[in-house]
């Protein structure tokens, strides 16, 4: 649909004898995932068979406990459930950032007006993970601590730090 925009207007301006102008928005370029999502973990899903990292996000790993008011609890589980709320029976439309390491599509991805890399930021439910492009993520990071909750409001281990544990047990 963006890239017919841009033929159309291009095809207008030149029709008009004027010299065209190409009006570049950054999005127009990227690739779009839209369809229902099914939900993997706490930052990554899956839309038509694509896998999707939620971009400048970090939501503990499925099997992470946390300990909340006493209490050990699997917040790896919780978050990715609350996403499948938020979710659930709603289109989910994502934009592309590019590939992580692994292969997956980095994406800013949305429910109706909200972006919910953001909510999961500003909920307490993931820790930022840096990206020169959503710096301004962090300060839903801080907004989420100041507030204590989510993550905030519990004892937890930030997610990078969780995966290099596993990784050292394993070997």
């Amino acid at each position: 649909m963006r890239k017919l925009l841009i033929i159309l207007f291009c095809l207008v301006s030149f029709s008009v004898n004027a010299k065209p102008i190409l009006l570049i928005n950054k999005d127009w370029d990227r690739e779009t995932y839209s369809g229902k999502a099914f939900i993997i973990d706490g930052d990554t899903l899956k839309i038509n068979g694509t896998k999707i990292r939620l971009v400048g996000v970090d939501a503990p790993e499925i099997s992470q406990k946390c300990k909340t008011h006493g209490h050990i609890e699997n917040c790896g589980e919780i978050i990715k459930l609350r996403l499948v709320q938020v979710t659930s029976n709603k289109n989910t439309i994502c934009y592309s950032h590019g590939k992580d390491f692994y292969g997956r599509v980095l994406a800013e991805c949305y429910i109706e007006d909200i972006n919910i890399n953001k909510w999961l930021l500003r909920e307490g439910l993931a820790v930022y993970y840096y990206n020169k492009d959503f710096k301004s993520y962090r300060i839903l990071e801080t907004l989420a601590k100041q507030e204590k909750v989510g993550l905030w409001d519990s004892e937890f281990q930030n997610p990078k730090d969780y995966r290099k544990q596993q990784k050292k047990r394993k070997k």
